[in-house]
């Protein structure tokens, strides 16, 4: 029984971390999504302004061309405009890299939650198996009580305040070894503080 006990607890422990990390893997994933969107929405917007500018030097060129005023150089037009898509070419360049990054990173996160949702799957099995393994060790106890209570019917195990006694201070030196404080008497168990 102790065994069965000490690996219940060691696969609970287990599930407790998988939870935990799968709860940062999702926090994780959903900040990496934000951050994809909002780097797409400013590589959308820059886009956007680029085109605004390069029409509004397009006008400007061509007001400064049929203006009676005098000709611009249009070299220092041309010079402008090829400032400006370069300018654009690197703020959309450095947007798409920002944008590949986050979803690679996205990506990964995806990836460790499913290995998180695996394993955590795995250590449900294993409570289960568990389970199943305690339950068949408590069937035992149960015959074994009862051929020990046919056999020696004046044993001092075989009454049950002697049983529950004896299970009880087992648990609670177990629990102790894990932390934990139990009182056979109402059968609590908390956590001991220290």
């Amino acid at each position: 029984m102790q065994r069965v006990t000490q690996e219940l607890d060691a696969a609970r422990k287990q599930i407790d971390a998988l939870n935990d990390a799968q709860a940062a893997g999702n926090a994780e994933l959903a900040r990496a999504t934000q951050d994809a969107l909002a780097a797409k929405a400013r590589a959308d917007e820059a886009e956007r302004r680029a085109q605004e500018l390069s029409e509004s030097l397009a006008q400007r060129a061509s007001a400064h061309a049929s203006s009676k005023e005098g000709q611009p150089d249009a070299t220092d037009v041309a010079e402008e405009i090829a400032a400006m898509q370069r300018q654009l070419a690197a703020q959309s360049k450095a947007h798409t890299k920002a944008y590949n990054d986050l979803r690679a990173n996205a990506e990964q996160w995806v990836t460790y939650a499913k290995d998180i949702k695996q394993r955590l799957d795995q250590a449900n099995e294993k409570i289960l198996f568990i389970d199943a393994r305690s339950t068949g060790e408590a069937a035992l106890l149960r015959r074994l009580s009862f051929e020990l209570e046919r056999l020696k019917p004046d044993h001092e195990l075989v009454f049950r305040e002697a049983q529950k006694k004896l299970i009880g201070a087992t648990m609670a030196q177990q629990l102790a070894q894990k932390g934990y404080k139990y009182d056979p008497a109402t059968a609590v168990m908390s956590k001991e503080e220290g």
